[in-house]
């Protein structure tokens, strides 16, 4: 049953759309950027074609954390939340978020080149040589197949925050904790999910929908192998300090 565009139209909560799309510019991007020049870059290099700015590593991925929480709890629906349920999202969601919202601060915040290179000798340092070249390929696949529509992007990592959980893995020295009461989060994320496909098949019809849908989560898979792999790495860098 096809449903006529401008039936649809009527039922989007536009206010709803504007405001989460403000809220990711005005909080998230300007966290960020803030973030950038006094965490980051917290000196300016000595000459434009410095190659040794090196970032401390950890300064890139708790800036992006810092700039998506101060996203997240704009949302009304996560103060509607108790707050062990706050919580545990926020301990458990965010951090499975980096990657996508790396590529989308990437995308929204102009970089010069020196920072660049700096960036990406920090993800070197941070991937080890097989996994940055996965990184890469990740960065790639989203900027051919991830969507351009900050509407769409926003929503996705809002939909992706309200799970219970995100990500489960039981494999490590700390297994992801189950969330026990989940009805809340599941109405938070359902709402969200209904915005989003009713946007979605407004403005690019049922077979568009489709398709930018699938890349997000295709994208967003290949993002979540590598970003495991990171923490991994990070873990084990971690233990192996401690050891010595």
């Amino acid at each position: 049953h096809m449903v006529n565009n401008i039936d649809l139209s009527a039922e989007i909560d536009w206010r709803h759309l504007s405001n989460i799309v403000y809220a990711y510019e005005s909080c998230c991007i300007k966290t960020y950027l803030r973030q950038r020049s006094t965490v980051i870059f917290n000196r300016t290099p000595q000459s434009s074609n410095e190659q040794s700015y090196n970032i401390y590593p950890t300064t890139i991925t708790m800036s992006i954390v810092l700039a998506v929480s101060s996203f997240l709890k704009t949302l009304p629906a996560y103060y509607s939340l108790p707050r062990s349920t706050r919580n545990y999202l926020c301990k458990t969601n965010i951090r499975p978020l980096i990657f996508p919202n790396l590529h989308e601060l990437n995308q929204s915040c102009y970089a010069e080149p020196w920072q660049v290179n700096a960036y990406n000798k920090t993800w070197q340092l941070i991937c080890g040589i097989q996994l940055y070249e996965e990184f890469n390929r990740a960065e790639k696949m989203a900027k051919k197949s991830w969507t351009t529509d900050p509407i769409v992007t926003r929503l996705f990592v809002v939909i992706l925050f309200f799970s219970t959980p995100l990500h489960y893995h039981d494999d490590s020295s700390t297994p992801t904790k189950l969330l026990k009461k989940k009805q809340a989060v599941f109405q938070a994320q359902n709402a969200y999910i209904t915005l989003l496909w009713k946007y979605l098949t407004h403005r690019y019809g049922s077979v568009g929908s489709i398709r930018i849908y699938l890349n997000l989560v295709h994208v967003y898979m290949k993002m979540q192998q590598v970003g495991y792999g990171m923490y991994m790495q990070l873990t084990t860098q971690k233990r192996s300090s401690s050891n010595t």
